[in-house]
């Protein structure tokens, strides 16, 4: 039987060592969970409409396929995120600025 020090103890350890996780009092590894693409967008995004998760689709394919580069897309992304921050649903600026950047590298979105 651990009494609560020796549960504390545990934690301690778990959160020391980076890797222990306590799971029905049992000491155990967990693998994190990476977000792809298109979560970060939906999610981050907060894509709400149809049509924005068309848009959503059409941008994660073109990266996909290397037509679209990952890291102009991140940086739109995050400058969405960083500068609209006070804005609901953030979707429309995205496309908007990313159709721009990607047409002054001579790419086209459908």
């Amino acid at each position: 039987m651990i009494d609560r020090r020796g549960a504390l103890r545990l934690m301690c350890l778990g959160m020391a060592t980076g890797v222990g996780v306590i799971v029905s009092g049992r000491i155990g590894t967990a693998a994190p969970e990476v977000a792809t693409l298109r979560d970060r967008l939906e999610k981050g995004l907060k894509a709400r409409l149809p049509e924005e998760f068309e848009f959503i689709d059409t941008v994660v394919t073109m990266v996909e396929a290397g037509s679209l580069p990952q890291t102009l897309v991140e940086k739109v992304f995050f400058y969405v995120r960083r500068t609209k921050s006070h804005k609901k649903y953030l979707v429309p600026y995205f496309e908007i600025l990313l159709r721009q950047k990607a047409s002054e590298e001579g790419i086209e979105i459908p």
